[in-house]
């Protein structure tokens, strides 16, 4: 019985070890997959000069005109025209993606559009840019930010009549062909 235990307890380290070794094996094998990936993406990565948004290139942007109460804006292709859902942050959206959209809000008075808009501001802080740009008919004042990856934003408002509208755009600088294209579009009845 003692000779039983023995090479129980013998198998059971063996088969410990094996596991050990393995994974030890499999853990260096995903260790030489992510540096051959980092190494991959240093590669590829772009210089400072590339890295600048650019303005708007001669690319045209066509798409569909929509309304959304008393707006009208063009929904590019391969965009949608997206309405506030229960949590949602906007009152509607011309979305590409939850990471590439234009979300228009329009807001009860200046007190509340300041504070989003300065919170906002006050959050994405990374390589920002203030700027007035106007688009169709209205100017906005608003601010550009990089999200240190590569990725663009921007935050505007403007008045409208008598609406605030202010616009939160992740995905595209201000300047970019689609923010032009959608933003110049934008009308209100």
């Amino acid at each position: 019985m003692k000779q039983t235990v023995k090479t129980m307890i013998a198998l059971l380290m063996a088969v410990l070890m094996m596991t050990v070794v393995l994974t030890a094996c499999g853990d260096s094998k995903k260790s030489e997959a992510a540096d051959n990936a980092a190494d991959s993406a240093a590669d590829s990565t772009p210089t400072q000069a590339e890295e600048e948004p650019t303005a708007a290139e001669d690319k045209e942007i066509t798409g569909t005109a929509a309304e959304w109460g008393s707006y009208s804006v063009l929904v590019p292709e391969g965009f949608e025209l997206k309405e506030a859902g229960e949590f949602s942050s906007y009152d509607f959206s011309v979305r590409k993606s939850d990471f590439s959209f234009f979300d228009f809000n329009t807001e009860s008075d200046d007190d509340t559009m300041m504070q989003h808009y300065n919170y906002n501001k006050n959050t994405y802080i990374n390589d920002q840019k203030d700027f007035e740009q106007t688009w169709g008919a209205y100017t906005w004042t608003g601010f550009q930010y990089s999200d240190g990856i590569g990725g663009y934003g921007f935050e505007a408002y403007t008045t409208i009549g008598e609406k605030i509208v202010r616009i939160s755009a992740a995905g595209f600088t201000y300047d970019s062909a689609e923010a032009t294209a959608v933003m110049s579009s934008l009308t209100v009845r």
